[in-house]
C-alpha cells in the first residue's frame, strides 16, 4: 500500500470517530444528565474499566491463579500454550516469548498490574523479558487480542496482557502461610516458595511472598539437552489500604533475577533438531534482574467520575551477556533501563453515554556498554525514550441490545541519543528523534438474548521505532548481526474483526476471526556485508507491507455436572514484503514463523465431593513449512523443511487433602514425543512427571 492510500485510509478513520463522537455527545447532552450504570462491575479488564464478558467486543482470554497451578505453568510464556492464536516460541529453556495473532517481540505489550513491561530496548523477534514476570505471583492473566494502540499506545498489535498480580486481604486477621513446592523429572525442576499475609488493621493489609527456582538440564523426547538449565529468585510485597468512602491505596514491589540463563542454539552444546545445525560458542549466558515499584490511588464512582485511577511507577531492567567465543576469545555487554511512568484515567457517564479518558507518560533512561566496543553495547549509550499520550473512549448503549464504542489517542514519542556507532565511518554519532501519531478504533456488540453477544470491529494500530530499531548493534538470529538504522519511522496497522461469544450454565464459546493490513512494518535485510566472524550484517527499513489473517475457536461444553469438555483451533495465514538477499527487489514472502494450524482436545472429569479431578488432554500442531527467507536462513533453530509436525497426550489432575493442603500433578508428553515448537531453539521436554503441593497453614 502506498503511503498516499495508507494516509487516506487512516484520515477517513479519524474524521468518522470525530464525527460519532459529535453525534454520541450531542445525542447524550440533549438528554437527562443523571449518572448511569451502564459500565457493569463484574470482571476488571485489560480495557481499563469493570466489565463482564459479554460486555466486551474483543477477543479475550483469561487464565486465573487455580488454572495456573493445576497445569503447573513452569513460566509466563508457558501460559500462552493453551491461548487460542497463541504459540510459545522458546529461543531457550528460559527465554520464551510468545506469538499472538502473528506477532512477538515488542508488537505484543505486556503490562503487570496495568504498568507498561514493554520499553525501550525490546526486539523485534522473540525475546525474554515476558519470563521475568514469576507466574506464582500472578492472580489472573488477561489477554485482549488484537491492536489495543488507543488506551495503551504503541507495541499492544498482536495483543495486550494484563498480569494481575495477587491482592492482600484485608479480612485475613490471622497471619496466613502458603507454601509452594514443585518438582519434575524430564524438566527436572525444583521449586520452593513461601507466602505471608495478615491484615495490619481494619483497613489494610499486607502480602509478601518469595521462591527459588532451580531449573536443570531438561530430558526431551530422545537425550538430555545439555546447558538448559539456570536459576531463578523472585520477591514481592505488596501493601493496600482501604480509606473512607472507597479509597484504595496500593504500595507494591517486585523483584526477579535470573542467573545464566543460557542461549543453548548459540553453542556448541545445542542438539541438532531434523537437519539444524548447532553453535559455535563455547558459552553465551544472561543474567536477567527486574524491579518494579509502584503507588497506586484508585476509587470507584468520585462525585461525577465513574473512578478514579492514578498510578506512579518506577521499573528497573538490567541485562548482562557473558559470551565465550573460543578459549581467549570472551566478551561482555549488557544494559540498564530506568523506567518512570505516570497512569491517569477516569471516566463520566451520561445516560447511556459512558467516556473514558485518560493520559500516561512513561520516560525510559538507558545506559549500555560492551568490552568490545567503547561507544555503545546492544542499544545506544547515555539515551532516553520518552512516551507521552492522551486518549478518549465512548461508549453508547444505543439499544438495550446494541453497543457502540469509539475510541481516539494521540501520542507523542521522542527519543534521544548520545553514544551511537555509525555502521560506515565506525565514529560516534547521536540522533534526536520524535514522532506523533493519531489512531481510532471502533467497535460494535449486539447482544443476542442473556448470554450470547456479535460483535465486530475496526482497530488501527501503530508502533513507533525504539532504540531496538533505530540503534541494536548485536546478533541477532542464526548467524546474522544487526546494526543501527537511525532514519526509520512509524509502523502503521489495522485490524478487522468479527466474533461471537457465548457465556451461560453449559457453554463457553469464542468465536472471532481477523484480518491485519501492515503498513510501513519495518524491516531486517542483509545489506551484503559479513563481519569479522562471518555473521551476515543485516539492516532496516520501512518496506514491510503485508497481511495476516486467521480464525481462532475455544468451546467449553459441561456434558454433566461432573464432566466437561474443552476444544480449542486456530488458523493464520500471512505474507509481507520483504527482500530476501542483499540486492534483491521486494518480494511478498511469508510472515516470519507463522503459527500452523494448532488445536487441543481435553475432557475434564470431577468428583461429586470435588476433592478430585483429572483431565487428559490431547494438543497438536500441523507442520510449519511456510518459511520465509529469514526463517530459512534461521539454521540453528528451524529445519531446512520447515519444523514437523506433533501431536502430544497430557493427562494431568488434582486432589484435595483438606482445605490446607492440595496436590496438583501431570503426566506430560506421555508418548515421549521428540517435539520443538516453530521457531523455538531447543525442543520441549519429553514425558514428564510433575507435581506441586500446596499447603496453606
Amino acid at each position: 500500500m502506498s503511503s498516499v492510500q495508507s494516509l487516506k485510509k487512516r484520515y477517513v478513520v479519524q474524521t468518522a470517530y470525530l464525527l460519532t463522537a459529535f453525534v454520541l455527545l450531542n445525542y447524550a447532552f440533549a438528554q437527562d444528565t443523571s449518572l448511569s450504570t451502564a459500565m457493569e462491575s463484574i470482571t476488571i479488564t485489560s480495557r481499563k474499566i469493570s466489565q463482564s464478558m459479554l460486555e466486551i467486543p474483543y477477543s479475550v482470554y483469561t487464565v486465573d491463579n487455580d488454572e495456573i497451578t493445576a497445569k503447573n505453568y513452569r513460566t509466563t510464556t508457558d501460559i500462552f500454550r493453551d491461548v487460542p492464536g497463541a504459540m510459545s516460541q522458546k529461543t531457550s529453556h528460559g527465554q520464551g516469548s510468545p506469538f499472538l495473532r502473528g506477532f512477538t517481540g515488542f508488537h505484543n505489550l505486556f503490562l503487570v498490574d496495568g504498568i507498561k513491561l514493554n520499553n525501550a530496548v525490546f526486539r523485534s523477534g522473540p525475546n525474554q523479558y515476558w519470563n521475568t514476570v514469576d507466574p506464582l505471583s500472578v492472580q489472573r492473566m488477561e489477554i485482549v487480542m488484537g491492536p489495543s494502540s488507543v488506551l495503551f499506545g504503541s507495541d499492544g498489535i498482536g495483543g495486550t496482557v494484563n498480569a494481575i498480580t495477587k491482592q492482600p486481604n484485608v479480612d485475613e486477621d490471622d497471619p496466613k502461610f502458603t507454601m509452594f513446592v514443585q518438582g519434575a523429572n524430564a524438566s527436572n525442576l525444583n521449586i520452593q516458595g513461601l507466602a505471608f499475609e495478615k491484615s495490619i488493621t481494619l483497613d489494610s493489609a499486607i502480602r509478601v511472598s518469595a521462591n527459588r527456582k532451580d531449573f536443570g538440564d531438561i530430558e526431551s523426547g530422545e537425550s538430555v539437552l545439555p546447558n538448559t538449565g539456570y536459576d531463578e529468585a523472585n520477591f514481592d510485597i505488596k501493601w493496600l489500604h482501604q480509606f473512607n468512602e472507597g479509597w484504595n491505596v496500593t504500595f507494591a514491589h517486585f523483584l526477579t533475577h535470573q542467573q545464566d540463563v543460557p542461549r543453548t542454539h548459540k553453542t556448541v552444546f545445542s542438539v541438532p533438531f531434523n537437519g539444524t545445525e548447532i553453535g559455535s560458542e563455547l558459552a553465551r549466558n544472561l543474567d536477567q534482574k527486574r524491579q518494579l515499584t509502584y503507588f497506586r490511588v484508585k476509587k470507584q464512582e468520585l462525585s461525577l467520575l465513574t473512578h478514579f485511577n492514578a498510578v506512579l511507577s518506577f521499573q528497573q531492567q538490567d541485562e548482562r551477556r557473558h559470551r565465550v567465543r573460543t578459549g581467549d576469545r570472551i566478551d561482555n555487554q549488557g544494559f540498564s533501563v530506568n523506567t518512570i511512568g505516570l497512569i491517569l484515567d477516569s471516566g463520566v457517564t451520561v445516560n447511556d453515554l459512558g467516556i473514558l479518558f485518560g493520559t500516561d507518560v512513561y520516560r525510559d533512561s538507558i545506559s549500555s556498554f560492551s568490552s568490545s566496543n567503547i561507544i555503545q553495547g546492544p542499544v545506544a549509550d547515555d539515551a532516553s525514550y520518552t512516551t507521552t499520550a492522551g486518549y478518549t473512549e465512548l461508549h453508547w448503549s444505543a439499544r438495550n441490545n446494541l453497543k457502540l464504542i469509539a475510541g481516539l489517542r494521540y501520542s507523542h514519542i521522542s527519543t534521544r541519543a548520545k553514544q551511537v556507532e555509525e555502521p560506515l565511518t565506525k565514529q560516534v554519532i547521536s540522533i534526536d528523534k520524535s514522532w506523533s501519531d493519531l489512531v481510532g478504533s471502533f467497535r460494535a456488540q449486539y447482544k443476542i438474548g442473556a448470554s450470547s453477544i456479535l460483535f465486530a470491529g475496526l482497530s488501527e494500530g501503530f508502533r513507533a521505532p525504539n532504540l531496538s530499531d533505530l540503534t541494536r548493534l548485536d546478533s541477532a538470529r542464526s548467524n546474522e548481526f544487526e546494526i543501527p538504522s537511525v532514519n526509520l519511522d512509524s509502523e502503521n496497522f489495522v485490524s478487522y474483526e468479527l466474533g461471537y461469544r457465548k457465556r451461560d450454565t453449559k457453554a463457553s464459546i469464542d468465536l472471532a476471526v481477523y484480518y491485519t493490513n501492515i503498513d510501513n512494518q519495518i524491516i531486517l535485510f542483509p545489506n551484503g556485508e559479513v563481519t569479522d566472524n562471518g555473521e551476515i550484517i543485516i539492516t532496516k527499513s520501512n518496506q514491510g507491507d503485508g497481511y495476516i489473517y486467521g480464525s481462532d475457536i475455544s468451546y467449553t461444553y459441561e456434558l454433566t455436572q461432573h464432566i466437561s469438555s474443552h476444544f480449542g483451533l486456530s488458523y493464520q495465514y500471512g505474507k509481507t514484503k520483504s527482500i530476501p538477499q542483499a540486492g534483491s527487489v521486494l518480494t511478498e514472502d511469508y510472515i516470519s514463523r507463522l503459527m500452523p494450524l494448532s488445536g487441543q482436545l481435553s475432557i475434564k472429569f470431577a468428583s461429586q465431593r470435588a476433592n478430585w479431578w483429572i483431565e487428559p488432554q490431547i494438543q497438536g500442531m500441523a507442520k510449519a513449512d511456510k518459511l520465509s527467507a529469514r526463517d530459512k536462513t534461521d539454521i540453528q533453530r528451524i529445519p531446512p523443511n520447515g519444523t514437523p509436525s506433533f501431536m502430544l497426550l497430557h493427562i494431568r489432575g488434582g486432589y484435595e487433602f483438606s482445605n490446607q493442603i492440595s496436590l496438583n500433578w501431570a503426566i506430560e508428553n506421555l508418548f515421549n514425543k521428540n517435539y520443538r515448537v516453530h521457531g523455538s531453539g531447543q525442543n520441549e521436554v519429553g514425558r514428564n512427571l510433575v507435581a506441586s503441593i500446596i499447603w496453606e497453614f
